[in-house]
């Protein structure tokens, strides 16, 4: 690893991950194991230090890069910390997160988001639908299956009777978790759930946060001791990262170019339609509409079409019905990170069984050197937009 007190190229990274209850450890051990494996496809030279804390609670690492022309790079990852009020909304018990579940469906059939969803990506819908059904069907069927046993076994003794109709009951309920587990169906529900809480503003906590890693950011950006700060919104991280976008460049939205160091967005599976299309979500939609209009702000979104979690390869300003001249919007930038070119077929097509695993491979290394690389872009020596096929 070449030395250097005066490194060619710095970046600061602020990443924004999903609604997901782990915190910087496993995010940490994920970008290390991940960058190594990416490293000996790509030639890059990647050396990960170790995890700090900071005075507001985010997470930092350190990330030494040479790449094969020599050039090197100095990067900081930042893990912006939101996982604390994932856990706090996230139901354990079964019955608060029914009610919680019952409570957005109620609310995205009275407003027309299931229509909007319907229009615009039927996956996400079908998602949202496949464990109701898939519950109500269970239910159902461990209820007729439970009383045809009874019935048939009664002459036998009620004891027996029961006993064999709470097993095939019990049966079926159990095949109805295990199909869960593999579809990973309650996941989503808990995204919307959440996601509807927030348009409707009853996540005041999490406003707090994104205006401080806003006010966070926009300090970094004025001190311009680096080149390029990048902020990269994975799964539902994508809704909070447009809005601490949006907010920390304030007022300043046209005078980016006066700035030195390059501003960069990079959203990754967007669910940005599960905020934006709610009536309540207007003043998202104007963060929205900021960014859009920014001729000088760099931001590509890269979604898969195979990616169930996600709003794949939809503009997420259009769908969320943004009004613009179509001559003033210059982002974002959609692409399909073309995960197949990546992996070989076997691995693609296990990958394609698993949905969860499909929506987490957007920050995981591939088998071949492609157009899409996450470590590339956010360790390498390129500012976001640039190929990164010929690195």
């Amino acid at each position: 690893m070449k030395s250097s007190a005066s490194p060619a190229w710095q970046r600061h990274v602020y990443f924004l991950g999903g609604f997901d209850p782990k915190g910087a450890a496993h995010y940490y051990a994920l970008f290390k194991s991940e960058a190594q494996k990416q490293s000996a496809v790509n030639g890059m030279s990647i050396r990960v230090g170790s995890r700090h804390r900071t005075s507001n609670g985010n997470s930092f690492w350190t990330i030494n890069t040479e790449m094969p022309d020599a050039r090197y790079c100095e990067t900081t990852y930042e893990f912006v910390r939101w996982d604390d009020l994932v856990r706090k909304h996230w139901q354990r018990s079964t019955w608060r997160l029914i009610l919680d579940v019952a409570w957005m469906y109620m609310r995205i059939l009275k407003v027309g988001v299931a229509l909007e969803i319907w229009k615009i990506s039927k996956k996400q819908l079908i998602g949202l639908v496949l464990p109701l059904l898939l519950w109500s069907v269970s239910l159902a069927l461990g209820v007729l299956l439970a009383v045809s046993m009874y019935v048939a076994m009664k002459d036998n003794g009620t004891g027996l009777a029961l006993v064999s109709a709470f097993s095939i009951s019990a049966s079926v309920l159990f095949l109805a978790t295990w199909i869960e587990s593999r579809l990973n169906t309650s996941l989503l529900l808990r995204i919307f759930s959440f996601v509807s809480k927030y348009a409707h503003g009853k996540l005041p906590d999490l406003d707090t946060r994104l205006d401080e890693t806003a006010k966070h950011l926009r300090a970094k950006l004025s001190l311009n001791a680096v080149d390029e700060i990048l902020l990269v919104g994975f799964s539902v991280g994508s809704i909070l990262a447009i809005s601490v976008m949006a907010r920390a460049l304030g007022e300043k939205q046209k005078d980016l170019k006066l700035w030195h160091p390059t501003v960069s967005l990079l959203t990754l599976g967007n669910c940005i339609p599960a905020l934006g299309l709610w009536p309540q979500a207007s003043g998202f939609r104007e963060e929205l509409c900021q960014l859009a209009t920014n001729k000088n702000l760099t931001w590509m979104d890269y979604s898969s079409p195979t990616d169930w979690g996600s709003f794949a390869m939809i503009d997420p300003v259009a769908a969320c019905n943004v009004s613009l001249i179509s001559s003033d919007q210059t982002n974002p930038v959609m692409r399909s990170p073309r995960f197949h070119t990546a992996l070989s077929s076997a691995t693609y097509t296990n990958l394609r069984r698993n949905k969860q695993r499909m929506h987490m491979q957007y920050l995981m290394a591939g088998q071949f050197l492609s157009e899409y690389d996450y470590f590339a872009i956010s360790t390498g020596g390129h500012r976001l937009g640039k190929s990164t096929a010929s690195i």
